[in-house]
């Protein structure tokens, strides 16, 4: 509820970066970017050590069960009665927080953007939310006010909460041939990726079907590997369905105690999340989806190139400027003349380093001689700082068949290597 009761919406713009939604909140009155994450039930806060936590009472300490490959608890701190502003309008006046202490967990490597947490179920749970993926737009809509009649074009999917976490009950098949497989998967705004699956008592891999080895990103306790395949189908009604989806198989040990806790197949993340208009409508235990047909029969990307990327510190780099000086006083066949001169000269200023931070076994980029650690500095003659991070993944890396030309900086020395995107699954 919005503790203005005249309030019947509102609206705040939104930026996507790897499929995240992040959006600017205040919390306490202190400005944060966190990403709305429908796969978490508390609002979590991170990497504050720049921020002022004195305005956070009432703190308790707390511990997670985090995921990743260390199988231990999280040291956090609970603290409650804390005002959420969005668009400065308050939404929350005694909103419980949790905040990890974790400082190697850190998104804005990965995104290039502070980021400071994520907004969980447990708020969300208080409205009707409306995201517009083609519009950058998210819309908190007051429950008692919400106009069904305007969404009768969108296709209505049950969900069953749990933990304050929405889930689907849908189909997959791993093959053309293959039986369709019923599953429960976690709706997850806070998952970047197509597909998650879980190996599990319930769910398992066909023999022969084709994998490779593929590294996830992090949890909270670290890195999260596994199995990457090509689904042939996923069903999640008659009119909504999509064809070979680069999938994740995370291995299940990073996750045993929230499959123990929820009992679910998978996540259904944002590369599928965002080819749609989506309405989550937890009290009545459904979302809604309408097509956004520009970007709805988009294949599926992957980046075979086998390196994964981030953001580490500063570098300077030696940049290009062109002067040009206009003389208006000049004299040319007896007649006053404007001449332009014009000079080149270097300057250096620093741009966010782009380093290796994970490749592939057997990955065109493991056998192209890359190491985790080298300094991207162009691909193909293009600098690397003329890009967002996941503009040049795209740009480069989800392309197959080309020769892509790197240089690269390696304890120091410059490096040239070449790279054969090659097609791997």
């Amino acid at each position: 509820m919005f503790t203005d009761q005249r309030l019947k919406s509102v609206t705040i713009p939104f930026k996507l970066v790897n499929n995240l939604i992040i959006i600017k909140v205040k919390i306490n009155n202190i400005p944060l970017n966190l990403i709305l994450d429908t796969g978490i039930k508390q609002t979590l806060l991170l990497n504050l050590k720049d921020k002022n936590t004195d305005k956070y009472q009432n703190l308790k300490k707390t511990r997670f069960v985090g995921t990743g490959n260390e199988k231990k608890s999280i040291q956090a701190v609970k603290t409650i009665n804390n005002s959420i502003k969005l668009s400065d309008l308050i939404i929350s006046k005694n909103a419980n927080l949790y905040y990890i202490t974790n400082e190697n967990f850190n998104f804005s490597e990965t995104l290039g953007i502070p980021v400071y947490g994520f907004i969980g179920g447990d708020l969300l749970n208080n409205f009707i939310v409306k995201i517009d993926y083609s519009r950058n737009k998210i819309k908190f809509y007051s429950q008692a006010d919400f106009n069904y009649k305007k969404i009768r074009h969108y296709h209505k999917i049950p969900i069953k909460l749990s933990d304050d976490k929405p889930f689907v009950q849908t189909k997959i098949k791993f093959g053309k041939k293959s039986e369709e497989i019923p599953v429960k998967l976690l709706i997850d705004t806070g998952n970047s990726d197509a597909l998650w699956l879980f190996e599990n008592g319930n769910l398992k891999l066909p023999k022969k079907i084709k994998y490779i080895k593929d590294y996830f990103g992090l949890g909270f306790n670290g890195e999260i590997q596994g199995k990457r395949i090509k689904l042939y189908d996923l069903k999640l009604s008659k009119k909504i369905k999509f064809r070979d989806i680069y999938t994740a198989l995370p291995d299940s040990i990073y996750f045993i105690d929230l499959i123990r806790k929820n009992k679910f197949d998978g996540i259904i993340g944002s590369e599928i999340l965002n080819r749609f208009k989506l309405i989550l409508d937890y009290k009545n235990k459904a979302i809604y989806l309408k097509k956004n047909w520009w970007k709805y029969h988009n294949e599926f990307l992957f980046n075979d190139s086998g390196m994964n990327l981030v953001y580490a510190g500063k570098i300077p780099v030696k940049v290009k400027k062109t002067i040009t000086q206009f003389d208006e006083n000049a004299n040319f066949n007896n007649k006053n003349t404007v001449v332009a001169s014009t000079e080149i000269i270097y300057e250096y200023k620093f741009v966010d380093r782009i380093i290796i931070n994970y490749i592939r076994p057997d990955s065109p980029a493991y056998k192209a001689g890359f190491m985790v650690g080298d300094v991207l500095l162009s691909i193909n003659g293009n600098s690397v700082y003329n890009y967002k991070l996941n503009e040049l993944e795209k740009k480069f890396f989800y392309k197959t068949g080309k020769i892509l030309k790197f240089v690269i900086i390696r304890k120091g020395i410059e490096l040239e290597l070449k790279l054969e995107n090659k097609k791997q699954l």
